[in-house]
């Protein structure tokens, strides 16, 4: 099968459009044809060795941590799926999605809604669900909160700008000028245009700040911050472990990384969510799957409008 594979890390030179085997399915597995898998910043971030902590040494390594696609294979003990079903799933660091076909726990799997292109469903099963987290689970967010949203026009940003207004929240949008109508769109009740007013500089405290575009740390939000406040990290770094250390001890604004967590009520609640028409997918741009070396390209600039995918089949 055609993947999308490392053998070392570096920068996107080292993407290869290679031949890999099939995988198969074992126990409580299934094997699913992809149709479209999504390129994140976690992507770029394990190609270039950030995550090798987690990633290792061990090669080659197929990239990708959600996409859509059909069932083509169950395993023993699956009992929720069955080879045909239109779905999408995510997964870990480890043996990614960026391929023709690949293999994931029955439990990372959801069936699509009827009316949901696969195009939407390869958008949503980590950043959807990373967002609601950041927010519901790590910020405990409650009705009448302030929120900002650094990165907002970012995949993850998208999402986290309109589940705050779902849950209740007074919104902030901080992206570009060229992306203020489109963050607006998704009900962002204030906005910050970071190319003419400087973020720092604003006489205004929020409840959750959520760092999608990884510019923020303990010591330059602190101002941004209420009595107990919380910055939400989604990036990992020396410095975002070490912010979460000292704020946990010294400081009652606390820093928090988070890694989104398979919940499977957590996956139902943004499909749900999206198929009721309150929460929409934006999707910036499409590559062909050998095209990834441009898709990560892309990725880098931090100027993405929305998700970006890759075709796959």
């Amino acid at each position: 099968m055609k993947s999308i594979i490392i053998n070392k890390y570096g920068g996107p030179e080292v993407l290869e459009y290679s031949e890999m085997p099939k995988p198969v399915a074992g126990p409580g597995e299934v094997v699913i044809k992809t149709k479209f898998a999504a390129v994140n910043p976690a992507d770029w971030k394990v190609r270039k060795g950030r995550l090798k902590i987690i990633t290792g040494k061990k090669f080659p390594k197929i990239l990708g941590i959600e996409a859509s696609g059909i069932i083509e294979e169950v395993g023993e003990g699956v009992t929720s799926f069955m080879v045909g079903q239109h779905v999408y799933a995510a997964k870990d660091y480890t043996t990614g999605t960026n391929s023709e076909y690949f293999k994931v726990p029955e439990n990372n799997v959801l069936l699509l809604p009827e009316s949901m292109p696969f195009e939407d469903a390869a958008s949503i099963a980590v950043t959807g669900v990373a967002a609601y987290q950041c927010l519901l689970l790590h910020g405990g967010i409650e009705e009448g909160m302030k929120v900002l949203v650094n990165g907002a026009s970012g995949g993850l940003g998208i999402m986290a700008v309109q589940i705050a207004k779902i849950l209740g929240a007074e919104v902030t949008g901080v992206c570009s000028s060229r992306n203020i109508d489109l963050v607006k769109s998704l009900g962002a009740d204030r906005l910050i245009d970071y190319t003419e007013k400087n973020l720092f500089d604003e006489d205004y405290q929020y409840d959750i700040i959520i760092d999608s575009a990884g510019n923020l740390n303990l010591k330059n939000s602190k101002k941004l911050l209420t009595k107990k406040g919380i910055l939400i990290k989604v990036n990992i770094s020396l410095l975002t472990v070490r912010d979460q250390f000292i704020s946990s001890i010294f400081s009652s604004k606390k820093v928090k990384l988070v890694l989104m967590k398979v919940i499977k009520e957590d996956f139902q609640w943004i499909r749900d969510q999206i198929a009721i028409g309150r929460l929409k997918v934006i999707v910036d741009k499409i590559f062909d799957l050998k095209d990834c070396q441009k898709a990560h390209e892309y990725s880098e600039t931090l100027r993405a409008n929305g998700k970006i995918l890759l075709k796959v089949s």
